[in-house]
Formats: C-alpha cells, sequence, structure tokens
C-alpha cells in the first residue's frame, strides 16, 4: 500500500521559519538544521494544524542538549534534558510580548528565525502533541504578562526598585528560575 502520489508531496529542502510552516496549515514532518556561532541544532518537528511539536538536540560547546517544544494551540510547552522541570505559556501571551519587544536570545529554537528544513507529508499521530506527564510544568504566563507591563510602561528616569534585578528573580522554585533564566528572561 504504498499510495503516495508524487504530485507535490515529495519532499523538498528549503529556507524559513517555524512560524511559516505552522502558518500553513498543512499537516507534515520536517527535519530542521540550524547553525548559530558553533552551536548546531538538529532536529524533527510534527506540524497538525495548528498543533507543532519539535524535538532538537543542541550541540553548544561540545555538549549535547536534548530540548522538546509542544504547541497546542493554547500552550507552548518546553522542556530539556538539562533540568527535570519545564515550563508553559500561553500562546497569545507570547505573541502579545513579541510585538512588545524583540529581546529574545533563547537557547531553544526561534520560531521566527530562519532554518534550514525538509518536509514532507504524515499521518498525524496526536499522541506528539500530548506533554510528557513525568515532567512538571510551571506556567510562566504571568512571568510575562509582568514583563510586558514593565516594557510597554513609558521609560522614566527614576530607577525602579528592582533594577537589574531578572524577571526570574522573585520565582522561589529553583527549577523554574533556571527554565525562567534559561529562556532569556
Amino acid at each position: 500500500n504504498s499510495g503516495q502520489s508524487q504530485s507535490g508531496e515529495s519532499s523538498q529542502a528549503t529556507k524559513g521559519s517555524l512560524k511559516g510552516l505552522l502558518g500553513l496549515g498543512k499537516n507534515q514532518t520536517c527535519t530542521i538544521k540550524n547553525a548559530i556561532e558553533g552551536n548546531i541544532t538538529e532536529g524533527t518537528v510534527y506540524i497538525a494544524g495548528k498543533n507543532m511539536r519539535g524535538d532538537f538536540t543542541s550541540t553548544i560547546n561540545e555538549a549535547k542538549v536534548e530540548s522538546h517544544m509542544i504547541q497546542d494551540g493554547t500552550y507552548m510547552y518546553s522542556w530539556s534534558s538539562a533540568a527535570p522541570q519545564g515550563f508553559k505559556m500561553k500562546i497569545e501571551e507570547i505573541e502579545k510580548s513579541e510585538t512588545e519587544s524583540s529581546t529574545s536570545n533563547q537557547q531553544s529554537i526561534d520560531l521566527d528565525k530562519e532554518v534550514d528544513y525538509d518536509c514532507s507529508s504524515w499521518n498525524v499521530d496526536n499522541s506528539k502533541f500530548t506533554p510528557p506527564a513525568d515532567v512538571q510544568f510551571t506556567d510562566m504566563t504571568s512571568v510575562l504578562q509582568q514583563m510586558q507591563q514593565t516594557t510597554s510602561s513609558p521609560k522614566t528616569t527614576t530607577t525602579p526598585p528592582n533594577s537589574g534585578a531578572s524577571y526570574c528573580d522573585g520565582l522561589t522554585d529553583a527549577h523554574a528560575k533556571a527554565a525562567c533564566k534559561n529562556a532569556g528572561y
């Protein structure tokens, strides 16, 4: 039963952003490769409608780190082999913060960054879009909302009391704080 037609279904290597791929709304799986300043990230992305999952392996300073991301239309979940905990954020809040500030130095895959990818269609497996039960996810949505209030408020010459402090410093859980800082906050 090899009923795959060759009319436009064959895989094709190209460049573009993961957000652009997601915007196509097609059911496809893509292998991606991205190299920034010697840090190489390779992985597989699964897309079905508004759902996306990415499994990536990054080599940073000779160390391999596996990171994972799931976007289910409401939340984006992110976790890695470097920490037993992950974090989740509401997608609408991420998009709001992206329009208000473009400061993002994430080690994980940036959805707007151009990557090399090679895609083909796949038979959707919805279990790919279910976050793992053995990872505890900290909801970072409120941190993101606080950041937006701070970045969208007019700048004054007076120094705010938490000047120089990271948004993550207010988190009590060490893993959540590490994940927060790792995400560039």
